[in-house]
């Protein structure tokens, strides 16, 4: 044990926050098995989803659905075969956090004290224990930003990797839309030559392609999701885009 302290001790700040994570990662996956709820009931519609796979659902996109049945099949169908997608998704979105400060500060211990305050935040302890598409849309919404940066800063490609994270997050949950917007914008305001990169288009062409089991799957359903969408925005009667426009406004 005296061994395993002093190496922790003489790690890195980078390396020290892995560890902690990883830890609890661990902690986490005993939580499951022994002691967690059975599935609740968000959780288990997601599950139930992956017996029945498609091109999408009516109130979410697809990748749930599929995440579900990749892991299902290699843990089996229980608490763990569902939730361990949600606890590495946690572990992944501490490490992009990590990231990125490290690039915001250039200082490891700060990012590591950046990374490890996710630790007192209940919500990221609900989407890196219970999965659901706010598990995904959190991780790819913290990738798109990590890529983002890299991508004013340095590495022009790294647009491309942006669009990548960003159609992932489509396929995940359709809040991630609202990354473009905010992203056109912080590049018009701070980082305009930026617009000359072809990267950035590829990448959201890229994002938009990703969508194509979205689009079809509602085009062959009378664009039921965009119907449903539109009434939980607000629009409870018949359906009007402008009302649902104004909603979201």
């Amino acid at each position: 044990m005296n061994n395993m302290v002093s190496l922790f001790q003489k790690s890195s700040p980078g390396v020290r926050a892995i560890l902690i994570h990883t830890v609890f990662a661990v902690f986490k996956i005993i939580y499951v098995l022994f002691w967690a709820p059975g599935l609740f009931f968000e959780e288990a519609q997601y599950w139930l989803w992956s017996k029945y796979l498609d091109w999408s659902y009516y109130s979410k996109p697809p990748l749930i659905a599929w995440i579900n049945y990749s892991s299902t099949s290699i843990f089996g169908d229980n608490e763990l075969g569902v939730r361990i997608n949600a606890i590495v998704c946690g572990w992944f979105i501490a490490f992009f956090v990590y990231r990125i400060a490290h690039d915001l500060t250039k200082n490891q211990r700060k990012a590591m004290w950046a990374s490890l305050s996710l630790l007192i935040f209940p919500y990221f302890w609900i989407i890196s224990i219970f999965f659901t598409t706010d598990s995904l849309v959190t991780l790819f919404w913290v990738v798109a930003l990590y890529f983002l940066l890299r991508f004013v800063r340095r590495k022009s490609i790294s647009g491309i990797y942006m669009g990548v994270a960003i159609g992932m997050g489509l396929l995940s949950k359709y809040v991630m839309a609202l990354f473009v917007p905010f992203v056109l914008t912080y590049i018009f305001l701070f980082h305009r030559e930026k617009y000359r990169s072809p990267a950035l288009y590829l990448g959201l062409v890229i994002a938009g392609l990703m969508c194509f089991p979205i689009v079809y799957w509602n085009y062959i359903k009378d664009w039921v999701t965009v119907r449903h969408l539109g009434h939980l925005a607000g629009d409870s009667a018949e359906y009007s885009l402008i009302n649902s426009l104004k909603y979201l406004g």
